[in-house]
């Protein structure tokens, strides 16, 4: 027979409650942002510069604010993402950002009970 691997403590989801906000929220208590890569930057001013950049037609400046809330301790984390992208890249952002969010709440949670976590 196999060796299961124990699996080790998790955040249940069911606790966990979030927002989201189009502005972002105070710079001092952002536990992740997402900043731009050289593809996102500011696109630079001029004619025709979507095929300069050859950025879809929708690719425009987006920024999104995530807070989460371990209800049953009233921990929370925030976090957020800015920068010039397309709507699949700002769908991707979005989930990228509330997974990121939901494992650095998991380990606050952890740290605060005394769990040890992974």
């Amino acid at each position: 027979m196999s060796k299961q691997k124990k699996q080790g403590w998790g955040l249940d989801k069911s606790e966990v409650q979030w927002a989201s906000s189009l502005h972002g929220s105070n710079e001092d208590k952002l536990d992740l942002i997402i900043h731009p890569d050289a593809n996102h930057n500011s696109p630079s001013g001029g004619r025709g510069n979507r095929a300069k950049l050859k950025q879809p037609r929708n690719y425009s400046m987006k920024q999104e604010a995530i807070a989460m809330l371990h209800v049953s301790t009233g921990i929370e984390c925030h976090g957020k993402y800015y920068g010039y992208f397309s709507r699949r890249e700002i769908q991707d952002m979005h989930s990228k950002l509330l997974t990121s969010l939901f494992e650095i709440l998991e380990r606050k949670v952890a740290k605060h009970l005394h769990i040890p976590h992974q």
